[in-house]
């Protein structure tokens, strides 16, 4: 699909014309799309497998001004002890073409009425660039990759990245959103609030890659009537028979069950 937003925009406050272009996939011309691809898999597989310094090599100037070669080795070789991640692909690429200066951010979009028809990306100000997001499968659930990517000295790299969980077991974002309406409807707040937590979790791909699935479920969960257990801020109290307890944190977790 060929996404197109904006076109000869005009950014109010700065009164700066721009253009711009966002294609997606099978819509982004062949060499563009497998030279932007081959590092992003480069780059994933070299975090995969510990490989810091090739990961650390495929950074922008900017990518390494974020992070250390000894923090990126560190940050890694935690994510891979918890997940354990396999079968690394290609979930989507979006080449973004600019012309004129950048306004921050961009909108790829297929249908604005509906929130899984658009992404909001981070631009840069340089005429091409690009957002990779491939899926992991880890132990009980998916892991998404996000990559932006930019030309810097004749060739791609990785100017910044984001690691997250994309599943909880077989669950998406989105199906885990509709979990969380049903149990709304059906006049069970607690349910709700934490389901529409874990969807909130598992849309996110950190700041420079907004699906508008994450934003329609943050602006629902923002409208729901907090339950008394939830209410306030942590540690909460929670009180069972005689027995009152006292909750540090809350969050979800998915454990798959597998037979032998």
């Amino acid at each position: 699909m060929l996404v197109l937003i904006p076109v000869s925009s005009v950014v109010a406050w700065a009164q700066t014309p721009f253009a711009s272009t966002c294609a997606e996939d099978e819509h982004i011309r062949a060499p563009q799309r497998a030279s932007v691809d081959s590092v992003a898999q480069k780059f994933a597989q070299a975090l995969l497998r510990s490989e810091a310094t090739t990961a650390y090599d495929l950074l922008s100037d900017a990518g390494k001004h974020d992070v250390t070669q000894e923090q990126l080795a560190t940050q890694m070789a935690a994510a891979i002890q918890q997940f354990e991640p396999k079968n690394l692909r290609i979930q989507h690429t979006y080449f973004v073409t600019l012309k004129g200066r950048s306004p921050g951010r961009l909108i790829c979009a297929t249908d604005l009425s509906k929130p899984n028809g658009w992404e909001s990306v981070a631009a840069a100000d340089v005429a091409e660039q690009a957002h990779v997001s491939l899926l992991a499968d880890a132990r009980n659930n998916q892991l998404v990759f996000t990559f932006w990517l930019v030309p810097e000295r004749e060739t791609w790299k990785i100017k910044s990245f984001w690691m997250n969980v994309a599943t909880l077991a077989d669950k998406d974002s989105e199906q885990l959103w509709e979990l969380g309406r049903g149990e709304k409807r059906n006049g069970h707040p607690f349910n709700a609030v934490l389901l529409y937590g874990a969807a909130a979790q598992a849309a996110n791909r950190g700041p420079n890659f907004q699906m508008g699935l994450a934003k329609a479920i943050t602006d629902e969960m923002a409208q729901l009537s907090l339950p008394v257990e939830l209410q306030g801020q942590p540690p909460f109290s929670w009180r069972a028979s005689d027995v009152t307890f006292k909750v540090l944190n809350l969050g979800p977790i998915a454990v798959v069950a597998r037979y032998t």
